[in-house]
């Protein structure tokens, strides 16, 4: 099952924990956001959606945002994807950093295949959207396929299917 993030940051700390563990998992990862149909997360006793098998229905859409740490998490995907609509800001290394936080860092970005040279191409400051070409260079990014092409139903009648494609069978039409 692909993870779709939309995050402008984070903890560095648990951004490489959960790239960890996407790894671990071999699950991809693209940049995007979701549209809620009916309840959203932020909604408190919403009942629109009770009866309809979920809390919360929605259509994950290219177009989204990954800023600073949220890029560690992205580091994590087997794939890395980054659609033309997204905006991938990054911003690894900062003045202060002190050398074991870098080592640290280095360490985790040579874990996940991308090259470290990358910190020091990507200098701190106000952050801006990148052009991928060096990030799929450096192994960031491996695709800007849309986030649909990765989750849309249509995906599930291929066969072999994906692993995150859901099959029915008569139980589920009886219930």
């Amino acid at each position: 099952m692909p993870i779709v993030v939309f995050s402008s940051g984070g903890d560095r700390e648990a951004a490489m924990a959960l790239g960890r563990l996407i790894r671990r998992a071999g699950l991809d990862v693209a940049v995007g956001r979701t549209w809620f149909v009916g309840c959203r997360p932020d909604e408190k006793d919403c009942k629109v959606n009770d009866g309809k098998g979920s809390d919360f229905l929605g259509r994950a859409l290219s177009g989204g945002y990954c800023a600073s740490e949220c890029a560690l998490l992205l580091a994590g995907g087997v794939k890395r994807l980054v659609p033309d609509r997204a905006i991938l800001r990054v911003i690894l290394k900062n003045p202060k950093m002190n050398k074991a936080a870098e080592r640290k860092l280095t360490a985790y970005l040579k874990e996940m295949d991308v090259d470290p040279a990358l910190l020091e191409s990507l200098k701190a400051g106000p952050g801006s959207n990148l052009d991928v070409t060096p990030l799929r260079a450096a192994g960031l990014v491996t695709g800007t396929r849309t986030v649909e092409s990765i989750t849309e139903s249509s995906i599930c009648k291929a066969f072999p299917a994906p692993d995150n494609c859901r099959v029915f069978t008569t139980l589920d039409l009886e219930n």
